[in-house]
């Protein structure tokens, strides 16, 4: 490695370091001590009656549908069950405002976790002395903590997925009851759904904030072997 090259790389692994400092000390416990705050006192996680999402999905007959293709099928099939499907395409609303709060609330929350858990994981990562023989303790503590913060970025990562799903699951219901309007079943499902994505979304919430308190109490208790691994009087203690 050149010396130029040398010199630009420390220049980024301070800088890196500095911010991963900040993140640690100051950033990290803020973060606890603020989601901690808001889960007790905002309302958007404290929903007492979960009938509010309760919403009612009133399909409405289809405005491009071609009333003489409609007239045809329904001569077609004026003998058949009455539990018949009815064009009914036309439906604009969405899941729940308040969900759709928690869920713009969370998307943030993860952003910022991910942020912060990588800078922190990078650093930890390039602090990891060259490979020796002996005196490795420090090193498996790091290689820890760098296991713990990726969990908590890929428990982040999940949690998107998880928003994707449920969007796709209540879509799919959305369409059963346009087309079914008179099978009450899937309105029920919907509303089961859309409770139970509000209770895992406040879940969600507190364990992020369970993650922050869990990766601040583990680097603060190893944080001098976080900082240096290994220690110059290591093997002068075994004597």
């Amino acid at each position: 490695m050149s010396l130029k090259i040398k010199k630009k790389f420390n220049a980024f692994n301070d800088t890196l370091a500095t911010k991963a400092k900040k993140i640690i000390e100051e950033e990290m416990p803020e973060k606890i001590f603020t989601l901690n705050d808001f889960l007790k006192t905002s309302d958007l996680f404290n929903v007492q009656d979960l009938s509010i999402f309760h919403q009612p999905i009133v399909p409405k007959p289809d405005s491009t549908f071609n009333t003489n293709k409609k007239r045809k099928l329904d001569e077609e099939n004026e003998n058949k069950s009455e539990s018949k499907p009815i064009v009914y395409t036309d439906h604009t609303e969405s899941c729940h405002p308040h969900l759709f709060k928690c869920i713009d609330f969370l998307k943030n929350e993860i952003e910022e976790v991910v942020s912060l858990c990588n800078t922190v994981k990078i650093y930890i990562q390039l602090n990891i002395p060259k490979i020796e023989d002996g005196n490795n303790f420090g090193v498996s503590i790091q290689e820890e903590v760098v296991k713990e913060l990726s969990s908590a970025e890929d428990s982040a990562f999940a949690v998107l997925d998880s928003i994707s799903k449920y969007y796709m699951q209540r879509a799919k219901l959305v369409t059963k009851v346009m087309k079914y309007p008179n099978v009450k079943d899937y309105q029920l499902c919907i509303w089961e759904l859309d409770e139970k994505e509000y209770t895992w979304l406040r879940l969600t919430a507190i364990d992020i904030r369970n993650n922050y308190a869990m990766l601040y109490d583990m680097i603060q208790k190893n944080y001098d072997r976080i900082e240096k691994p290994r220690q110059e009087n290591a093997h002068a203690a075994l004597y």
